[in-house]
């Protein structure tokens, strides 16, 4: 006997959106058992993937401000063997270039956060597809359409294993 879980991966609640089988349903391997419902998740997702467009133009705005502060202090560099040069400019020109770059790793780290969480999004729909893990026999069904399920309760589905029932009644004969 085993029982088929949602696998959600945030606190998130999430509805049963269509149960597919009935108590004493025979069902094989990878059967869509049941669906969740998606509307918040994908509503979710559209938020998640704007935040990552925007993070992901801080990296071209960090990008470019690398590249201007590279040309100041190679301008800064050239000078320097000549009357014109400061060295309070040249220092400057450094200190804005590692400033740059600072920002262009913090950049880089917020857009791989939003990207992360851009894909636990999309698994988290791709998951509310519940399948029948094995051959099997419905024995429970423990949510209604429209039951909220949590990470916290996510046994949907009640099964007894064919093969394990198979092998325990051809052992005793």
């Amino acid at each position: 006997m085993g029982k088929v879980s949602s696998q959600l991966t945030g606190e998130r609640s999430v509805r049963v959106k269509e149960l597919n089988v009935r108590v004493g349903d025979r069902v094989k391997k990878g059967d869509i058992i049941a669906k969740l419902s998606t509307e918040q998740l994908e509503a979710d997702r559209k938020v998640a993937e704007g935040a990552l467009a925007e993070a992901k133009a801080l990296v071209t705005v960090a990008e470019s401000r690398i590249t201007g502060a590279k040309l100041v202090l190679g301008r800064q560099e050239r000078l320097r063997k000549s009357t014109s040069f400061q060295r309070s400019a040249f220092e400057d020109a450094e200190v804005a270039l590692r400033s740059a770059e600072a920002s262009l790793r913090s950049a880089k780290g917020v857009a791989a956060q939003r990207q992360a969480e851009v894909e636990r999004i999309a698994l988290e729909i791709r998951l509310a597809n519940i399948v029948a893990p094995y051959d099997g026999i419905v024995k429970s069904i423990n949510a209604n359409v429209g039951a909220a399920v949590t990470q916290r309760n996510p046994d949907l589905i009640e099964m007894l294993d064919l093969s394990r029932v198979e092998n325990t009644i051809s052992r005793h004969h």
